[in-house]
């Protein structure tokens, strides 16, 4: 059955199970940010909500000795799934069909607001003990970002992340290979223009 899942979070998620069922296996799924159309974008009150549908999914599981059947997982089953592992993360799927209601929103923003507090603070730990942006995780930026705070450790990211030449999504500037879309990601090296032999010569004298 198709099922939408709603997001209070501010930006862009993977959401993904954090292991591969033998019974229900299925992939990872996209939640946009709330910044985009009414496509993926829902007015709650005066909440702006990002969320999507999940339907059901056919696959294929090994039963052993080369057996292989298919099976449906039904929709909801996937999506209530998905919300009970990214619950802290403000994902949730409204106890009723249809848009969620207030008491649901506001129920999602506490528990996110609690994660992103605990994110912010663990990343303040990590820089009182190393003192080194490149070892605050990207969960800990995006908390400074959503609590509109700017720490030295947060205001550091561009010293420590580019964009990838592939997918735009950010990764660490020494990273050979982007985490999301797995492709090479390594900064051509530019040679030095060697100089001219007039500047040589003259630079001899």
């Amino acid at each position: 059955m198709k099922t939408t899942l709603y997001s209070v979070y501010p930006e862009k998620l993977e959401l993904a199970r954090n292991q591969m069922s033998a019974t229900q296996p299925f992939g990872a799924f996209i939640m946009p940010a709330p910044d985009g159309d009414e496509t993926t974008t829902v007015m709650a009150g005066d909440d702006k909500l990002s969320y999507i549908v999940i339907d059901d999914i056919e696959t294929t599981v090994d039963q052993g000795y080369s057996n292989f059947s298919k099976v449906t997982i039904d929709g909801r089953d996937v999506a209530k799934e998905l919300a009970g592992i990214w619950r802290s993360h403000g994902i949730f799927l409204p106890e009723k069909p249809g848009q969620p209601s207030f008491e649901e929103i506001q129920a999602a923003k506490t528990l996110l607001n609690t994660f992103f507090n605990e994110e912010y603070s663990r990343g303040d730990a990590s820089f009182s003990r190393n003192r080194n942006p490149a070892f605050i995780s990207d969960q800990a930026r995006v908390a400074a970002r959503a609590l509109n705070r700017k720490p030295d450790w947060a205001t550091s990211d561009a010293q420590v992340t580019r964009n990838c030449p592939h997918c735009d999504e950010l990764i660490r500037v020494k990273a050979n290979v982007c985490k999301h879309c797995g492709r090479d990601a390594k900064v051509a090296e530019v040679p030095e223009p060697k100089p001219s032999p007039q500047r040589a010569a003259a630079g001899a004298r």
